[in-house]
């Protein structure tokens, strides 16, 4: 939870320190929401068929994947656009699914 929230809150500041305008950064965080949004109902629908904590096991490593591997090398704001694409419907799946881990 600690990394979601990291590169949610991270990821508009870091967008703007590679050279795009404010207007760019802005999209960045818009599209992490916009993403969350698809993303968490596709991730609830395939935990159902893998199982919850195979599911959140997968996402966390992808979000680990990708935030190493592209948003720590990213140079240009399409990149950004990109990481934000593929990490923004994995990073919140944690909420989605850990009240059914817990009980």
């Amino acid at each position: 939870m600690l990394a979601h929230t990291i590169i949610f809150f991270a990821l508009p500041d870091n967008a703007l320190n590679i050279g795009p305008t404010a207007s760019q950064g802005g999209i960045v965080a818009a599209l992490a929401n916009l993403d969350m949004a698809i993303g968490r109902p596709i991730v609830g629908y395939f935990s159902d068929h893998v199982g919850r904590v195979n599911m959140i096991s997968i996402a966390t490593a992808s979000t680990c994947l990708l935030s190493f591997c592209i948003w720590t090398r990213s140079k240009s704001h399409g990149v950004m656009v990109t990481f934000n694409l593929l990490d923004g419907t994995t990073s919140g799946t944690f909420y989605a699914v850990c009240t059914k881990v817990g009980q």
